[in-house]
């Protein structure tokens, strides 16, 4: 008699031999005498002697229970990567923060008794960590223990029927890997990192694999080598497209506000909303922009109604994050004007950013997909949400000690993410398959990525320089420096200017209230070290990862508008030369 008479609350993703969802299913139906392939994934933790993590499953388990196990299994959500996955649940069942690496994959089938069947394709994931005081959940873990690896090789095969089936191919699989692919140098860094830090109350890097050794003048010409063999679109018409774009997203959300019905709310809610609309003609929208690419890439509807209110809404939700924004930073002026926060204040900003937020969600059923694909795309959209809090927190704590790994996070989490996730909303609406959606959001995320590293590098430039040669950029110079925020210039500065240096930018970091001239020179003083070079070559190997993965994706028109997007992160180069100039007179 088989244990599954009532359903689960867990939903579990069918998958074909490629690994590809081909829907959702109970997790009562996928482990029947009769079991259905479904995604999966398993986890070894290492500590930092290279001893693993194993796990003992507890005996309320009906399948394999009181046997050893990896470290951690489980099955991913629907909308996890491989890594999202293996960290939620880490954290849920051992009580620690671990940064995983997903090094590969198996297909098996094994079976308990006459109870049930894992049919699953197989995710292997690593990691590290400092700690062996876990804190078990025993609804999960009997005990746990941390083996030497070649302890555990003989124990599997000494007595294979105390341990996990997936455990064994596993271990197979983990010592027919190079070893220096994923162990120590990257791990033993994730391990640091994800044991906290001694002054920022965040851990590691969840969503960018990227080190500071990563990148160098190196990446200038990778980036410069890869352009020359395409062909690009003119600047001239890829803003165009970005501004018909635009146009289309400011009128249909102008009209969405005719929903509110008080007209005081109207007006402060609509208020942030329309001082990022570029009139008639529209002001350039990145995000809208490859939103609506990736789903022409994939589809020949009509995107006015299928991903132009999905477009609109991640333009909305962005703009509710700016309001709230606003008022953590103390920030009286955006895009020239007055901000909500200082115009209706503090209180009716909140509120604003409350509504805006509400009406973005509203916008993603206001489309002729059907209701599936709307509740996935919904799905991403409260991520992308939490994920961007997550980065406010971050950013506020910014203004201590920093390192580049828990820069580059904050990058992401503030902007990376409405690429990554952004773009595949898209990619979804057209119908793209899953690789595919995953392609486009790697592309999405390096490439807001190098817009948000771009962003901090523009704000040491002066206004003059910047006025008239960007048609996109209006931040006001100097902003991050005076309210404390450790960008990366700031972190080069610190680690590798002199005495001199380092007192000149400590002068002004944090200070409201500093003088043009003493920001200057502190703005030369990372020149001098070098700081301002570094950043471009991070935007350059961000711009180049970006398109790495579009080699996977169909060609045509939409692909190579997204390759064109990337052409116009050269022109920075220029920005730093003049800056050059104007310190070596300084």
């Amino acid at each position: 008699m088989l244990f599954f008479e009532k359903k689960s609350k867990d939903r579990i993703v069918l998958v074909n031999p490629n690994d590809e969802n081909i829907g959702i299913a109970d997790k009562t139906e996928t482990h029947t005498t009769e079991p259905k392939l479904h995604r999966a994934i398993t986890c070894f933790v290492f500590d930092q002697k290279g001893h693993i993590l194993i796990t003992r499953r507890s005996k309320k388990k009906l399948l394999w229970p009181l046997i050893w196990e990896t470290s951690c299994s489980t099955h991913p959500r629907e909308t996890e990567t491989y890594e999202e996955c293996a960290e939620r649940r880490i954290k849920e069942e051992l009580g620690i923060d671990v940064r995983m690496k997903s090094i590969d994959k198996f297909e098996y089938e094994a079976k308990y008794k006459d109870i049930g069947v894992e049919k699953e394709i197989c995710a292997l994931l690593v990691g590290m960590t400092q700690s062996h005081d876990l804190k078990p959940n025993k609804e999960e873990i009997a005990e746990y223990r941390f083996v030497p690896l070649e302890t555990l090789e003989a124990k599997t095969k000494e007595k294979p029927d105390d341990y996990a089936p997936w455990l064994i191919i596993a271990l197979d699989k983990l010592e027919k890997i190079d070893k220096t692919a994923w162990w120590p140098s990257s791990q033993a860094e994730a391990c640091k990192a994800s044991n906290g830090s001694a002054n920022l109350p965040h851990a590691s890097t969840h969503y960018v694999d990227l080190r500071e050794n990563d990148f160098s003048l190196d990446s200038r010409k990778k980036l410069k080598d890869y352009l020359t063999k395409l062909k690009p679109i003119p600047p001239e018409d890829v803003f165009e497209y970005m501004k018909e774009t635009a146009k289309e997203v400011d009128e249909y959300t102008k009209n969405f506000f005719q929903k509110i019905v008080d007209p005081f709310v109207r007006e402060i809610s609509f208020y942030s909303p329309s001082i990022r609309m570029g009139g008639k003609r529209g002001k350039p929208k990145a995000r809208s922009s490859i939103e609506r690419l990736a789903f022409e890439m994939f589809s020949q509807e009509n995107w006015i109604d299928y991903v132009m209110p999905i477009s609109a809404s991640e333009e909305l939700l962005a703009t509710s994050t700016y309001d709230i924004d606003d008022i953590l930073d103390n920030q009286n002026l955006r895009e020239g004007k007055p901000t909500c926060y200082a115009k209706y204040g503090r209180n009716n900003a909140i509120c604003a950013g409350f509504i805006q937020r509400e009406l973005s969600e509203e916008m993603i059923f206001d489309t002729k997909n059907d209701t599936e694909i709307q509740s996935k795309i919904a799905q991403l959209h409260n991520k992308l949400h939490r994920i961007i809090y997550e980065g406010q927190m971050i950013d506020i704590n910014m203004t201590q000690k920093t390192t580049f790994e828990q820069y580059i996070e904050r990058c992401y989490q503030i902007a990376g993410v409405f690429g990554h996730l952004g773009i595949q909303k898209g990619a979804i609406a057209g119908g793209a398959n899953e690789e595919q959606r995953k392609a486009t959001g790697e592309f999405g995320k390096y490439y807001a990525l190098q817009g948000q590293t771009r962003n901090d590098f523009m704000n040491l430039i002066s206004q003059d320089i910047i006025e008239g040669r960007s048609r996109t950029l209006t931040r006001n110079s100097f902003e991050d420096i005076k309210n404390g925020k450790w960008t990366y210039p700031v972190i080069y500065t610190m680690n590798n200017g002199n005495s001199e240096q380092k007192r000149i930018l400590k002068k002004v970091l944090g200070d409201q209230k500093a003088k043009t001239e003493d920001l200057t020179k502190a703005v030369k003083s990372m020149v001098e070290t070098g700081a301002l070079d570094a950043q471009i070559n991070l935007i350059y190997e961000l711009a180049y990862r970006a398109l790495k993965p579009l080699e996977t994706l169909p060609e045509g028109r939409s692909k190579k508008y997204l390759q064109s997007l990337i052409f116009l992160v050269t022109n920075i180069e220029d920005f730093l030369k003049r800056t050059k100039k104007i310190h070596n007179n300084f």
